[in-house]
């Protein structure tokens, strides 16, 4: 509606000023006018009552004290609705929270290896129902004295207990010694050949896992999950595993018809996977010898003279490869 002349006054822009004009001068103006429905909207004029198509002039600084009324009559309600929002959101909060459920805490992060442990010793000791342990590498003798007075502990009180460890450990000395005390005071261990994470999940409500999400952390620092989903899906994750496991006691040699045992069957899966023996025996807590050891047998056992034949023969052998 407004233009600029050369010195920056304002100035109604040609169609308006047109009908403007016209209407100051008394002219019919048609219902279509390209100025017209501007000067109505601002006040500027008002259709004349007595003929059609004729308008009457206001006067300009009274219609612009309407106009700036009429806006600032808007404007105030527009504040009015913007500090209602906030309150609005203040009083419907707690209303909100209170139809909502909540897991409990979702995880913290326990950076240090001497605050991990702590925190699983101070809810371990703590255990009424479950305790369960996923441990995948090597376990030294000093942790295992350890955990054993707080695992022998927890079965003294009633609690239910399952360790799972990967075949290799059944060649640790002081993994058999740990077993040796707990399994007759109730506490089961079995051995999974297939990789898996290490967890401890105690009472279906605190979970303890491996630090995957923070870079340049510590060595065998991790966290503290008591999410209620997180944790009773990580406890049925377990309880999967755990049935696909073989019990402690069972022997460790080649299962009825087939050849391989759970521990070899675990070497060529990570052999099939593309690890060296020396990246073999580091994930699995055990030396270069006793790998290439297995190994040997394992050609032996299937009339392989190399490792690319014994690889060969592991791709075919369906019946072993579905053992675990």
């Amino acid at each position: 509606m407004l233009e600029r002349d050369e010195t920056g006054h304002p100035r109604l822009s040609g169609d308006v000023a047109r009908t403007y004009s016209r209407i100051l001068a008394h002219e019919p103006i048609e219902p279509g006018d390209a100025g017209l429905a501007h000067l109505l909207e601002r006040g500027l004029i008002r259709p004349d009552a007595h003929e059609e198509g004729h308008y009457n002039p206001a006067i300009p600084h009274r219609a612009e004290r309407a106009a700036v009324r009429q806006v600032r009559d808007e404007l105030e309600r527009l504040i009015e609705r913007l500090a209602e929002i906030p309150a609005i959101s203040e009083a419907l909060e707690p209303v909100y929270e209170t139809s909502r459920y909540y897991g409990g805490p979702a995880s913290e992060f326990l950076i240090t290896p001497d605050g991990m442990n702590a925190r699983i010793t101070e809810v371990i000791e703590a255990a009424e129902v479950e305790l369960f342990t996923a441990q995948p590498g090597p376990r030294p003798r000093t942790v295992l004295r350890r955990a054993v007075e707080r695992d022998r502990a927890a079965l003294a009180r009633g609690v239910t207990m399952q360790t799972l460890y990967h075949p290799s450990s059944r060649a640790n000395p002081a993994v058999r010694e740990y077993a040796d005390e707990v399994v007759p005071l109730g506490g089961q261990i079995r051995t999974l050949a297939s990789e898996f994470q290490r967890i401890i999940i105690v009472d279906g409500r605190h979970a303890f896992v491996s630090n995957l999400v923070v870079e340049d952390a510590p060595e065998h620092c991790g966290w503290h999950v008591t999410d209620r989903a997180v944790v009773a899906t990580l406890r049925e994750a377990f309880q999967l595993e755990w049935a696909r496991a073989e019990a402690w006691e069972r022997a460790g040699g080649p299962d009825g018809e087939t050849i391989t045992t759970t521990l070899q069957r675990g070497i060529l899966r990570l052999l099939d996977s593309g690890l060296d023996v020396k990246q073999i025996s580091g994930r699995l807590g055990m030396s270069d010898t006793a790998v290439a050891r297995q190994l040997r047998l394992l050609r032996v056992a299937t009339g392989s003279a190399t490792l690319f034949q014994l690889g060969a023969w592991w791709a075919t052998a369906k019946a072993e490869r579905e053992l675990d």
